[in-house]
């Protein structure tokens, strides 16, 4: 805030021109406080349209697999994202890293995505399917074992976002894909949870994550009501906190078709 005086007939040699000396602490600290959150912002806008880009202006051929190559195996309880929503979590994922290593729990449909976008981060996928074997980042991932994690359990380099996508909605499967993704963290890693409403008790408990306004969708639809959660405030409205966690979903978006709603 400017401080106001009256004007004199002249002006003091001792009183500064500069415009610092004519704000108080209080007014530096709030101004301080409002450029860096105004970089911030900058910043992860910034973030989103790099992601943006990439996804429109991709042209290697290594990235041209799409999810039609590896057909839903029931059996492994499987059930891809639709494009919409691996197209979503994939921009938050690169978005969130800003250029760190993200890793993907039984996410195959976001890890194809990031790699038609051509993003540069390191991508890691764990994952119970050996037909993704055919990608160097693959590696084998089997949720009843967490901490078998081969040479990734040593790296000293950690995770800066993991998303958990864990083949089965039940608190059991989810706690040890946690227990995983952990493993992988560091304190400042972000972590992204798509599973079940019905495990968002279990999810607060073992991940530290919240449910947010963005709903996943399948491309072969789901009759279980499922959600996103994650560990960090987001200035996206679709990453944003739900504000009514216990509505049970019933509005039927969680269903084939829509598609992930509330993308920004």
């Amino acid at each position: 805030m400017l401080a106001t005086v009256s004007s004199p007939s002249h002006r003091p040699a001792a009183l500064s021109s500069s415009p610092e000396a004519a704000l108080s602490s209080t007014a530096l600290a709030a101004l301080a406080q409002f450029m860096a959150e105004s970089q911030a912002l900058e910043e992860m806008v910034s973030a989103y349209a790099a992601a943006d880009e990439l996804a429109s202006s991709s042209s290697d051929k290594s990235n041209e697999w799409t999810m039609d190559a590896f057909p839903e195996q029931w059996g492994m309880s499987q059930f891809w994202n639709d494009e919409h929503t691996a197209r979503t979590l994939a921009r938050e994922c690169v978005a969130q890293a800003r250029g760190g290593t993200i890793v993907l729990i039984s996410s195959p449909s976001v890890f194809l995505m990031l790699k038609k976008m051509g993003v540069k981060n390191k991508l890691i996928l764990l994952e119970f399917d050996d037909r993704f074997a055919v990608f160097p980042e693959f590696q084998f991932y089997d949720f009843a074992r967490p901490l078998a994690l081969g040479r990734l359990k040593d790296d000293k380099e950690k995770a800066a976002v993991v998303l958990v996508d864990p083949p089965y909605v039940n608190d059991e499967c989810f706690s040890k894909a946690a227990q995983t993704a952990r493993a992988l963290a560091g304190p400042e890693t972000k972590f992204i949870a798509c599973t079940g409403w019905v495990v968002r008790q279990c999810a607060a408990s073992v991940l530290g994550v919240k449910m947010i306004n963005f709903r996943p969708g399948h491309a072969g639809g789901l009759a279980t009501p499922f959600r996103a959660y994650v560990n960090y405030e987001s200035r996206n409205p679709a990453f944003q906190f739900d504000a009514d966690p216990e509505d049970g979903d019933n509005d039927g978006t969680a269903f084939a078709g829509a598609g992930g709603v509330g993308t920004a």
